[in-house]
């Protein structure tokens, strides 16, 4: 009986231990559960594998090793996302792209022209970056407002901005003994002048016909007058009477006064090299953009710049270099794409960016602080800041390639007197608004 008595009080012994071992293993379980879960989501948290995304971009010389070095600077600020970038010059980098997303397998962020983005838009290839741009303050940067679509959207972010003023020659107008523009000046004073800088070795001013930036459409825009309606669907040429008087004013620049490259200088060396007129001084003033500075300083002209002039209204032509979003990409490439791009509108990205003379910053602080230099050539550097109270956009849309041919197409048979000027007017209007229909109203 006693042995009974003793082996059960053992077994209660052992039973108690266990209970207590097992509760004192269940708090230590739970507590090392708790600590795993707390050492996982530290892990997750810090060494969660990278999103990685590529990045392109056109760009040469120095300008390649900035845009590094940005890429470099962001990666480092942002230890999850690994960057790819793909650089290739401008031709490069647009026959590169259209291969790549013809095969579904284009970079999750890519550097386009404004002009073209609505091309991309309209076929779904761009990501609607509409709300996740709300957040940020439209005064302090250009081309914002610009780039939004006519019913608000907005599809890309600005890089950099290219305005464009009027670049002169100082040495030629000296030599002419022509007063240097003012930014008072008409297109009356710009052919005045240009007619007298005209002489057997360069010309005064260049309207390429197959060039709109700096050739016909600011022309067209400073008479006060459009192609386009304000949805960019319709043609306004035959409507519009500022159309026909500012076409008129360019035929006569070819073919009476004579002051800019026509067809038989254009057939040789000039024709598809018109954005180097005024570097190799065939011209003594030229529309160009802040990119043309590069070009003149290292031909060693001696030039200044000036707003361009107005006629009926002030306008000068403005693009932002933009990158855009592949509307294809992963949500996590995506949304790493968006910090990277909210990365370069910073000051500190952007104060690189501007080392570069290619385009203007489009930090408005930053832009103002490069600006405000007078001690480089141009001088007048105030200008490009002046210019953007007024400068608009090129009637873009998503058959922006195509309606400029037509129109081109159809302004050279009118500057080489094969059709009348109202013959012009109905060419171009019909065969515009043909190519605007056959996007428009499938």
């Amino acid at each position: 009986m006693k042995k009974i008595i003793s082996l059960l009080l053992v077994l209660i012994m052992v039973i108690s231990v266990g209970l207590t071992a097992c509760n004192n293993s269940s708090k230590k379980d739970e507590a090392n559960k708790n600590e795993v879960t707390t050492s996982e989501k530290i892990d997750d948290k810090e060494l969660q594998a990278p999103v990685k995304i590529r990045v392109a971009y056109y760009a040469a010389g120095q300008a390649t090793q900035t845009m590094q070095k940005i890429v470099d600077e962001f990666m480092a600020e942002n230890p999850n996302i690994e960057v790819e970038t793909i650089q290739s010059n401008w031709s490069g980098h647009y026959e590169r792209l259209k291969a790549e997303l013809a095969a579904g397998a284009a970079p999750e962020v890519f550097l386009l022209d404004g002009v073209y983005i609505p091309q991309y838009a309209e076929r779904g290839v761009l990501e609607d970056i509409t709300e996740r741009a709300s957040g940020l303050d439209e005064n302090k940067f250009l081309g914002i407002k610009q780039l939004r679509t006519p019913e608000g959207k907005l599809f890309g972010i600005p890089q950099g901005i290219q305005v464009d003023v009027l670049y002169y020659n100082k040495d030629m107008f000296d030599e002419a003994g022509v007063d240097y523009p003012t930014a008072d000046w008409t297109l009356d004073d710009l052919r005045e002048a240009a007619i007298k800088l005209t002489n057997d070795e360069h010309y005064g001013f260049a309207i390429p016909s197959n060039q709109l930036r700096y050739g016909w459409y600011p022309i067209i825009r400073q008479f006060g007058g459009d192609i386009l309606d304000e949805d960019r669907k319709n043609s306004t040429i035959a409507s519009d009477p500022k159309v026909k008087e500012a076409v008129k004013f360019m035929y006569d620049a070819w073919n009476t006064d004579k002051y800019v490259p026509e067809f038989e200088a254009m057939a040789g060396e000039l024709t598809v090299k018109s954005h180097t007129y005024f570097p190799r001084q065939k011209v003594a003033m030229f529309y160009d953009a802040f990119v043309g500075t590069t070009r003149n300083n290292e031909a060693g002209v001696n030039y200044d710049v000036v707003i361009q002039p107005k006629q009926a209204e002030y306008y000068a032509s403005f693009i932002a270099n933009s990158w855009v979003l592949n509307a294809n990409a992963g949500e996590a490439e995506k949304e790493a794409g968006w910090k990277y791009m909210e990365y370069y509108l910073s000051e500190k990205a952007q104060k690189l960016h501007a080392t570069v003379a290619d385009s203007l910053p489009s930090n408005k602080a930053v832009m103002e602080e490069m600006l405000s230099d007078t001690t480089t050539v141009p001088a007048n550097k105030k200008a490009f800041l002046d210019t953007l109270e007024f400068a608009g956009t090129l009637a873009e849309n998503a058959v922006w390639e195509e309606q400029n041919k037509v129109f081109q197409g159809a302004l050279e048979k009118y500057l080489g007197n094969e059709i009348s000027l109202d013959e012009f007017i109905q060419l171009a209007d019909k065969d515009l608004q043909k190519v605007l229909d056959d996007f428009y109203k499938k």
